[in-house]
């Protein structure tokens, strides 16, 4: 609590599946976006919680003491890089947007909180024919597509105006989207 900036004092903690990168808070709700290994797995690739740690729970902290879970979206397949890897959540009206570096941005309509709906999921497919291609290897690396065929640009940046969601890819660009 920081209501007197000079006096703080801790009020509560929330243990999440993964390591929490990126937080918004919207109408009494806190999006928490995550990555990496579930909160139960070793850092062992063989470990069936490698890499399933990244998505976003959303919790009602309307009594901050006692944050209350609502729901948790989990990206597609197991993912998991070992360097320039960071995770963000942003929320505007009814929608969130949760961003993994090298697998893009999910958008999920979150007007019911404890069931959000992903409506899209964009990425920036580099083939690897591209002269901006670079291959990830690693053999503590897991990503949920075929990284001898394609990379999927990191997007490292993005924000939301005028209806619109703008990104950044650093081999390839800025970019625009907006939902038909």
């Amino acid at each position: 609590n920081v209501h007197d900036i000079s006096n703080p004092y801790f009020v509560s903690s929330i243990l999440v599946n993964g390591l929490p990168g990126g937080l918004d808070i919207q109408d009494k709700c806190l999006f928490i976006a995550t990555g990496y290994n579930g909160r139960d797995s070793s850092s062992t690739l063989t470990s069936p919680g490698y890499g399933m740690g990244n998505g976003m729970e959303i919790y009602d902290i309307s009594e901050p003491q006692s944050p209350k879970w609502l729901s948790t979206s989990n990206i597609d397949g197991r993912y998991r890089n070992g360097s320039y890897d960071h995770w963000k959540v942003k929320v505007s009206g009814n929608y969130a947007y949760y961003s993994s570096i090298y697998d893009g941005i999910y958008i999920y309509d979150i007007s019911k909180p404890d069931s959000p709906k992903r409506v899209d999921h964009i990425t920036i497919r580099i083939p690897n024919t591209s002269k901006n291609y670079h291959k990830n290897t690693n053999s503590n690396y897991v990503f949920p597509y075929d990284v001898d065929a394609f990379q999927q640009g990191p997007v490292m940046a993005y924000t939301l105006a005028d209806g619109c969601l703008y990104f950044a890819d650093v081999y390839t660009g800025v970019y625009s989207y907006k939902a038909a």
